[in-house]
């Protein structure tokens, strides 16, 4: 494991906080930092620091769960939660450790993994995190020697089937643009670009989704567009033979 080959004690986790009301709370804006940061501050007898890596470089301030103003304030006398990695985009972060083997071998991003509850320590490899992360592996040179990714059904014109409709996705869009700017990679640059502009396009169409008749035309704007990496939808776990 990696934890082992790193010298550190490997501490696992479960929670049944998206069985609560949290469950209503839109994650990614309000729950992701008190969630995450509750699980450092449950070991607080055990470490003073307990460090969470940055979704977004510091130039990019925008309302978020995980905000660099917001998380250091789940701090308390004993633990000090700190927003890690503030300096660099995810693009520059896995330029980074591209060539380092442990991470070729143990890189994991995905929270949908094969099970689509994201329990099964896999990539999926079709979801956007997934395809945005072997987008900046192909830019980068490295996409094969990183193991835990399934290439069968991965191309670059994926890159115009992500969505750029919201703050957060579009500046990803843009490191990652930059990125392949940078290797000479056009052919990904392109791709970038045409999401960028259907973006736009749904953007504009949105305003006719409340409106009779013409709210099919945002609808099948965005499926025809982005429909190919559509949201994946959790398989339910089947009960268990002794479940009532």
């Amino acid at each position: 494991m990696a934890a082992s080959a790193l010298g550190a004690r490997l501490v696992q986790m479960a929670t049944n906080i998206r069985e609560t009301r949290w469950a209503k709370i839109p994650w990614d804006s309000y729950a992701s930092g008190a969630a995450i940061s509750a699980s450092r501050l449950i070991l607080e007898r055990l470490c003073g620091t307990g460090l969470i890596p940055s979704s977004y470089p510091i130039q990019v301030l925008h309302p978020w769960g995980l905000h660099p103003l917001a998380v250091p304030l789940y701090s308390t006398s004993r633990t000090r939660i700190v927003y890690e990695g503030t300096s660099h985009t995810r693009s520059e972060k896995i330029e980074a450790i591209a060539d380092q083997r442990l991470v070729q071998e143990n890189l994991h991003v995905c929270f949908i993994g094969q099970d689509t509850h994201g329990q099964d320590d896999t990539n999926c490899s079709r979801c956007e995190k997934c395809i945005r992360t072997m987008i900046v592996l192909d830019i980068l040179g490295r996409l094969r020697d990183f193991r835990m990714f399934d290439r069968s059904s991965y191309r670059i014109e994926l890159a115009s089937r992500m969505d750029a409709l919201h703050g957060t996705r579009r500046s990803m869009h843009y490191e990652i643009r930059e990125l392949a700017l940078r290797h000479g990679r056009l052919d990904i640059v392109r791709q970038i670009d045409i999401s960028v502009r259907r973006s736009k396009r749904a953007a504009f169409l949105k305003r006719f989704a409340k409106w009779p008749v013409l709210w099919r035309l945002p609808h099948l704007s965005w499926k025809r567009a982005f429909g190919e990496l559509a949201h994946l939808h959790r398989i339910e776990r089947p009960q268990s033979d002794g479940a009532a």
